[in-house]
């Protein structure tokens, strides 16, 4: 989860794999009442349709005519020119859709595509797919009609050149109708600044009351070749753990860098003290719960070299004064949303999908939840295996006039149905100890849906007394 934080800021750092995690033993399914779903907005850009039959040159190739467009493009001047510094190179073929250009020859743009797309066929123009009485507009959006569709050789040279080349190719005249060059700079590890500091932190206690100072040390070791120089004081946030939503959905409290300077020797630490006071950026004491303080600063060397953005990050418990709620309750809660789309592809029935809740475990180290997902008729691996329908099972739980988001569900095939848990992978806040009843929500996306469209709540109410 740390990492997920870190890559949300960052922007441009994939998302880390989340590691897998031990699975409950549900008790047995029981009845299922019936729920009417609430409609929601919809808004939004889904994937265009794929016709078999645009274009009409995309076809799978036969071996000979893969191996004539890769001899058209190495024998082009511009991979000629690269062929005479290095021989150490693969060459993929692909297909690219090629954007005429409306004011003037050459074109405005191109999409490429695996060359598997042949079994799909490339998405063609713009559709209308807006759901009746929907308050906005909805398009599928894929290339313009008039896009020029060809075989694409993709070559790829490494070390020691590292160096990209993309060439289209018509087959009938054999002749390339567009090309582009380009250094891999990916490729390099040369290209990229390097690592100046480590960042490591240290709270003062392992968890601390409402109101009570968080108080942190934040170490920075100089691991570079000559001295570094960094903000005084550097750039700190402050981050609830698990919300769903772009990088300001995380932020509670933002310590922006100051304009002085501090400089760190060669192999030398500094050490840098910081306190929250338990506030957000409007003034407004933070309810309990896990928190994350992130130290991030871009140092330079004295020389004027820049570096990557160093991290430190530490992970914080703001405690109920009352204590966590320590009890596991097993359940056989169910409730069933009907009028959802039906999973088959091509069917446009609806059907009911049943959501039984089975077990709910509070501790001091937060909160956890088990649930089975079942639509009529399933069975795994069978026609209705919908592992993959939902998309997110997105939660929420509420006690004491307190709201929590406990995220996506993590998935699992089971006998019965589709199983979903919260926090037994990724932490989820605690329930204070004093609380009388637990309100449990579920909404859920599907597969082929926008984000923005979700079906639900299937709501449960949990009596804690």
């Amino acid at each position: 989860m740390r990492r997920m934080i870190i890559a949300l800021l960052m922007v441009l750092v994939l998302l880390s794999a989340i590691a897998g995690c031990a699975e409950p033993t549900p008790p047995p399914s029981g009845p299922a009442p019936y729920l009417t779903p609430t409609p929601a907005p919809v808004t939004g850009i889904l994937p265009a349709e794929h016709p078999r039959d645009f274009p009409e040159n995309l076809r799978e190739l036969t071996d000979e005519e893969k191996q004539k467009a890769i001899n058209i493009a190495l024998a082009t001047p511009e991979a000629q020119e690269q062929l005479k510094q290095s021989s150490n190179y693969t060459a993929t073929i692909g297909w690219i859709a090629l954007f005429p250009n409306k004011e003037g020859e050459g074109y405005s743009g191109y999409k490429k595509f695996d060359y598997g797309i042949v079994k799909e066929g490339i998405p063609r123009g713009e559709v209308d797919v807006t759901p009746p009485g929907s308050p906005e507009r909805v398009v599928s959006i894929g290339v313009p009609e008039d896009a020029g569709i060809y075989p694409v050789v993709d070559i790829g040279w490494r070390e020691p050149l590292w160096w990209n080349m993309s060439v289209a190719i018509d087959l009938k005249t054999e002749k390339v109708v567009f090309i582009e060059n380009y250094p891999n700079h990916l490729g390099r590890p040369d290209r990229f600044p390097p690592e100046m500091l480590e960042v490591s932190a240290v709270p003062s206690r392992a968890e601390y009351t409402p109101g009570q100072p968080v108080e942190l040390d934040f170490t920075l070791r100089n691991v570079y070749s000559e001295p570094v120089i960094l903000s005084s004081p550097p750039e700190v946030w402050v981050l609830r753990h698990d919300l769903p939503g772009n990088m300001n959905d995380w932020i509670i409290r933002s310590y922006a860098p100051g304009s002085g300077e501090i400089a760190i020797g060669q192999g030398e630490t500094s050490t840098y003290k910081f306190t929250w006071d338990q506030k957000d950026d409007a003034g407004n004491q933070v309810a309990p719960g896990y928190y994350y303080v992130l130290f991030a600063e871009r140092p330079e060397s004295q020389s004027g070299k820049e570096s990557r953005r160093s991290w430190g990050e530490v992970e914080v418990l703001i405690q109920y004064e009352q204590g966590a709620m320590k009890k596991t309750i097993d359940l056989n809660l169910s409730q069933t949303v009907s009028g959802l789309p039906s999973p088959l592809e091509g069917v446009a029935a609806s059907t009911g999908l049943t959501l039984t809740l089975k077990r709910v475990e509070l501790s001091e180290k937060g909160a956890k939840f088990y649930a089975v997902a079942t639509l009529p008729g399933y069975q795994p691996a069978g026609p209705l295996d919908y592992t993959n329908w939902i998309s997110c099972a997105d939660a929420e739980y509420s006690f004491s006039g307190i709201t929590k988001d406990a995220g996506c569900a993590h998935e699992g095939q089971a006998a019965e149905g589709i199983r979903l848990w919260w926090g037994y992978v990724n932490p989820v806040d605690q329930v204070a100890g004093d609380a009388r009843e637990l309100v449990f929500k579920v909404y859920m996306n599907l597969d082929g849906h926008p984000r923005q469209e979700l079906f639900g709540p299937w709501e449960f109410r949990i009596p804690l007394e």
